[in-house]
Order: C-alpha cells, then sequence, then structure tokens
C-alpha cells in the first residue's frame, strides 16, 4: 500500500511520524484456524507538506493461530523514515 497525505510546514528537518495501534488479542472464526481482524490504519504526519509514502497491510487480514507482526513504514521526501510494529495474536476457541 502507498499512501500520500499533505502537511503544513514548510521545511522537513525532521523523520515523519507514526503510531501503531495497540496489540490485539482475537478468537478464531467459528470452524477456522484464522481470525478476521480489522483496524485502523495508522496516518503518518511530519512537519513539511511534502508527500509521505507510507507502506504496511490494508486491513482486514486473515492470520492464522499464533502471533502476527504488523509493520507500517514512512518515508518522507528528504529520505527519512520511521515505522510502527503492533502484534495480532490469534488464539484458537476450545471446542
Amino acid at each position: 500500500m502507498t499512501l500520500s497525505t499533505f502537511n503544513s510546514s514548510s521545511s522537513d528537518i525532521k523523520s515523519p511520524s507514526i503510531q501503531c495501534p495497540p496489540d490485539m488479542d482475537v478468537s478464531t472464526d467459528i470452524g477456522q484456524s484464522y481470525a478476521t481482524v480489522t483496524w485502523q490504519a495508522p496516518v503518518p504526519t511530519d512537519n513539511s507538506n511534502d508527500p509521505l509514502n507510507l507502506s504496511g497491510l490494508l486491513p482486514p487480514q486473515q492470520p492464522n493461530v499464533g502471533r502476527t507482526n504488523i509493520r507500517y513504514d514512512v518515508t518522507d521526501s528528504a529520505g527519512l523514515s520511521t515505522s510502527c510494529v503492533f502484534s495480532v495474536h490469534v488464539k484458537g476457541k476450545s471446542i
């Protein structure tokens, strides 16, 4: 995914910022070995008004039982970048 956003400052002197959603604990979908999970994709900000490139998974996703780390990276036009990671822990349901 690539997303361009615009901000309203005139000079780019620091890395963009981004905040991931909190970690999630979810149960599998009924009769499945995965869970259908959705979240709000993070919105990056920067001190410049240049476009930002955001990469990462678009929700919803269907991770299998276990822990999956989801990472977002953002880079500004000056080449400055930062990232954030959150995890989705899918727990199997007992029958």
